[in-house]
């Protein structure tokens, strides 16, 4: 059922990493995402997931959707926090919207290079609740202020 598949956690605790695999340009990075790595995360979603199995066993829902609500996999008994946890572990996927990628050392620029700096959703720590577009435009105003300030423009 779709109402369950796209339940999605906000602001996650966890923290992955992006790092380069060598000095060749050619080899692509190590991405490691720590889904659920934070155990509060778990313990929301899971929370999210059984209210929402009680919520489409109410009234107007049931009157929407075909009764009783189930999902195709097996293991979607949400008996309990821990079966709605196991549930999650092998279920839950991204909604592809990374961001904090990019640990800053010193505010814009990229440690070791030289005129070289990032401004995109790499640098943001925390996820809006929605789509990351108006806080893109919001991080490109800041970048280009700071390049003139640094080169005495207006």
């Amino acid at each position: 059922m779709a109402l369950f598949e796209k339940a999605a956690l906000s602001h996650p605790l966890s923290r992955g990493y992006v790092n380069i695999q060598s000095a060749n340009i050619g080899d692509p990075p190590i991405i490691n995402l720590k889904y659920f790595s934070h155990p509060a995360d778990l313990e929301i979603m899971a929370e999210y997931i059984l209210q929402l199995h009680k919520l489409v066993a109410l009234p107007p829902l049931t009157d929407l959707l075909k009764q009783p609500v189930t999902l195709s996999q097996f293991l979607s008994n949400f008996a309990n926090l821990d079966s709605a946890k196991n549930y999650i572990r092998l279920r839950a996927t991204t909604i592809w919207h990374p961001a904090g990628t990019y640990a800053m050392l010193t505010r814009d620029k990229v440690y070791g290079m030289k005129k070289l700096r990032v401004f995109n959703a790499s640098v943001a720590p925390l996820l809006p609740p929605a789509n990351l577009q108006s806080t893109i435009y919001a991080l490109a105003e800041k970048a280009a202020n700071l390049i003139k300030e640094e080169y005495g423009l207006k």
